[in-house]
């Protein structure tokens, strides 16, 4: 599915999710399956970290009679979609003001709501190396200029455009791109010859290094990414969004002073050689980005999970 379709999609199944009668037939036995299914392993709690799967775990619990407590983590946090919350959930973990608003407006408790703030690992924040250190184990020299490119997992979007487009813009910096799955891409990118020194990764499994090593993280609009380069400090350029899910991640980025939104390759590059060339306002930026980050998120979310099953 491309990101134009997926971003139809997401709009669809939010307008259905707000009529919260709709496919209950689907959901009673769709959640039943589920919740037959989590019987099995007998858990204390069930958590539920996609969208699409909380109203059947809601109705199956119910048609089930089944009392295990059930939390919804709201990955997304500009505008999260509408599948995430139900007012029979007996904890939604929301991570930004945006989705308690959201949260409330589709009938959510108050007293059932904990905003634990943009959700990220804690080895981010606990990373123990310097930059100049990550760089070193990276084979990189100390004092270079660092770009890191990221188009998630599945390694989509511009990716190509924007990295072809930095290297014709800027002189002796190092590139650091992280392909994801997407060995097509890798290869490609591989093939070519670059004027900068570029490393290419896969699926990157030490994201926290690479960002400890960079000076900018030039990212699609995704949260975690988002949250990431934040806790790690980074100025981030968002160069592309998958359209209505993640433009407002973009948008908030630019509001908030930590970043750009810029979706236009050479605009891209241009942006770039600017941060690059002007020491204080990437450092400004940096600043801002750590000020927003919320290292602790994910203690926060443990901690509120552990409350729904009586400790603290």
């Amino acid at each position: 599915m491309g990101a134009r379709s997926y971003g139809l999609a997401f709009v669809a199944t939010d307008r259905l999710f707000t009529r919260s009668s709709t496919l209950n037939g689907f959901y009673s036995q769709f959640g039943k399956r589920l919740f037959r299914h989590l019987l099995k392993i007998e858990p204390d709690v069930a958590i539920v970290i996609h969208a699409l799967l909380v109203r059947p775990a809601v109705v199956g619990k119910e048609r089930l009679g089944v009392r295990i407590p059930l939390v919804s983590v709201v990955t997304d946090f500009a505008r999260p979609h509408a599948g995430w919350f139900h007012p029979k959930v007996d904890l939604v973990l929301v991570t930004s003001a945006e989705g308690r608003r959201r949260a409330l407006s589709l009938g959510t408790p108050e007293e059932r709501i904990r905003d634990i703030g943009l959700l990220v690992h804690p080895r981010f924040a606990r990373f123990p190396l310097y930059k100049g250190e990550a760089r070193e184990e990276l084979g990189l020299d100390p004092e270079c200029q660092v770009v890191l490119f990221l188009g998630g997992g599945e390694g989509m979007g511009r990716l190509w455009a924007v990295v072809e487009a930095a290297d014709r813009r800027l002189r002796d910096v190092v590139f650091l791109v992280v392909c994801g799955r997407n060995e097509r891409l890798r290869r490609r990118l591989a093939a070519r010859r670059w004027r900068n020194r570029t490393v290419l990764f896969g699926f990157a499994r030490r994201m926290e290094l690479l960002m400890r090593a960079a000076d900018v993280l030039v990212t699609k609009a995704g949260p975690l990414s988002i949250a990431e380069g934040l806790v790690m400090g980074l100025p981030l350029l968002i160069y592309d969004a998958i359209p209505y899910q993640e433009t407002g991640n973009a948008r908030w980025v630019e509001q908030r002073g930590v970043g750009a939104f810029v979706t236009d390759p050479s605009q891209a590059a241009d942006t770039l050689a600017r941060w690059l060339n002007d020491g204080e306002e990437l450092t400004r930026i940096a600043a801002r980005s750590r000020e927003l980050a919320t290292p602790d998120s994910a203690l926060r979310a443990a901690r509120a999970i552990g409350s729904v099953l009586g400790f603290g």
